[in-house]
């Protein structure tokens, strides 16, 4: 049976929309804006809806590994080339 906000787990429909994209803050915000509480408050309502969901679990952490592999790429890539830029103007002959 749905709550007032429309949706079965009591979170709007809009924040477990954004949550199965992946999105938490974005999921947190709409919480904020609907129900009008605080930070905290909306940062729990979110965490207990997630942790009532094994497979939306298991697709933040995914989301959230693949997310930090392109951080780590990115820096591998600065890394080489700040390295090709020292070569080539310090250590060349």
């Amino acid at each position: 049976m749905p709550t007032e906000s429309g949706h079965p787990s009591g979170l709007p429909e809009r924040a477990v929309e954004a949550l199965w994209r992946g999105n938490m803050s974005e999921a947190i915000e709409q919480v904020r804006l609907e129900r009008n509480v605080d930070l905290k408050e909306a940062r729990d309502q979110v965490g207990t809806y997630i942790l009532s969901q094994p497979a939306l679990q298991r697709k933040m952490i995914v989301s959230q590994s693949h997310e930090r592999w392109g951080l780590m790429r990115w820096l591998i890539l600065l890394q080489a080339v700040i390295g090709a830029i020292v070569y080539y103007l310090f250590l060349r002959d």
